[in-house]
């Protein structure tokens, strides 16, 4: 009701700045206009060099036709008919912006589809035949607005949620129709499939999952499925790389807990020995100069390296460039495979990065800092980054 009030207000300041110079001005203007034009005209014959006689005729003949124009009726007509279509147009205009804005408008609806979702989001969860309500509506909206990408997408999003997966195909599909190369929708069809398919990489989930990682090889998603489906399918070796691929993004919280928990029983099962915590740490103060001009939330790698091993990290975080400058610390306990932790090496290097695309590879337009060679055997208290460095490729 508040966004009607608003709307309907805001179309009366907008008539007002019409019909102000309508009722403002006189019903003379008009007239007066002639009566100066015919005296300008004298002033400018007066300067004429022209015989009596001959000023005399031009004279009357400007007098007969201007005097003609101020008594024709087509002065009177525009004088008229101006104030009437400014008036028109006046009416108009809260007439074309309900059109506009109201559901059965040219916006269709969208103001009702925000309604839809935000009692959607309040909605308590156990009540699922109202949230099951809600979303049915909001899918009608979304079939009858299919280039309406975004409202499909929530759709899809709350039909997975709901376990309704076959529905969120359907809807997936259709996204993916107008949306091609877009690899985040890419990766969550293929984990909706995956998902349908009790998690199993039947051939269209392995179609589906080749095809997202053909756009982005480090999605999270995708690694996750690689990994869940080599273990189901007793290939605990590939399934520790795919995870350990997964950690290597810098993937924090609760989300990096679970994948360490599935390596860990991946080496309990093959008898590898756990990786060993001999408290080496290193703490790190990250901060990024004016010259990093990249969005608040561009993904921000903090890793440490060995100077002469591989260039897998030995330990990682993952940050956004809102959170600095920010103090952390780099620990044995987030090595990410046997034998590649901060305790297997004494020489190392710390790399702080910001990401241009979010993708762990470093790519042109990245900026980053990097520290000098640290012994670990004698780690200083703190390690100063300041990202303002382009990227070494």
């Amino acid at each position: 009701m508040m966004f009607y009030l608003v709307l309907f207000l805001l179309c009366l300041v907008a008539a007002a700045f019409v019909l102000a110079p309508i009722l403002l001005r006189g019903r003379d203007d008009e007239i007066d206009r002639q009566a100066v034009n015919l005296d300008l005209y004298r002033e400018h014959l007066s300067n004429l060099s022209m015989e009596p006689e001959e000023a005399e005729l031009v004279e009357l003949e400007a007098r007969r036709s201007l005097l003609g124009d101020v008594a024709d009726d087509s002065v009177a007509l525009i004088a008229d008919t101006k104030p009437r279509w400014l008036i028109l147009c006046a009416v108009l205009v809260p007439i074309l912006a309900l059109l506009l804005y109201a559901d059965f408008g040219a916006g269709r609806g969208a103001i009702s589809d925000v309604r839809l979702t935000e009692r959607l989001e309040s909605l308590d969860t156990s009540d699922a035949e109202s949230v099951d309500n809600i979303v049915d509506q909001l899918a009608e909206r979304a079939q009858a607005r299919p280039k309406d990408g975004e409202l499909s997408f929530y759709v899809a999003r709350s039909y997975s949620s709901l376990g309704r997966h076959k529905e969120a195909i359907v809807v997936y599909k259709r996204l993916l129709n107008l949306y091609p190369d877009d690899a985040s929708l890419h990766a969550y069809y293929a984990e909706t499939l995956f998902v349908a398919d009790e998690r199993r990489m039947t051939p269209r989930v392995k179609t589906a999952v080749e095809e997202a990682m053909e756009l982005n090889p480090h999605d999270i998603v995708l690694l996750e499925i690689q990994g869940i489906a080599a273990i189901s399918e007793g290939r605990p070796e590939d399934a520790l790389d795919w995870f350990s691929q997964a950690l290597a993004t810098g993937v924090t919280g609760q989300r990096a807990d679970v994948i360490r928990g599935a390596v860990a029983a991946i080496h309990k099962q093959l008898g590898i020995a756990a990786v060993s915590i001999d408290g080496r740490s290193i703490k790190i103060a990250v901060s990024a100069s004016e010259e990093v001009s990249l969005p608040g939330n561009s993904a921000v790698f903090v890793y440490a390296r060995s100077v002469d091993g591989p260039p897998v990290p030995l330990a990682v975080q993952r940050l956004t460039l809102s959170e600095l400058p920010l103090t952390i610390s780099l620990d044995e306990g987030m090595a990410m495979l046997p034998g590649m932790g901060l305790a297997d090496f004494d020489r190392v290097m710390v790399i702080a990065r910001v990401s241009q695309s979010g993708d762990v590879i470093p790519k042109p337009g990245d900026m980053e800092a990097r520290s000098v060679e640290v012994d670990m055997s004698q780690v200083p208290d703190i390690v100063d980054l300041v990202i303002k460095y382009p990227v070494k490729m």
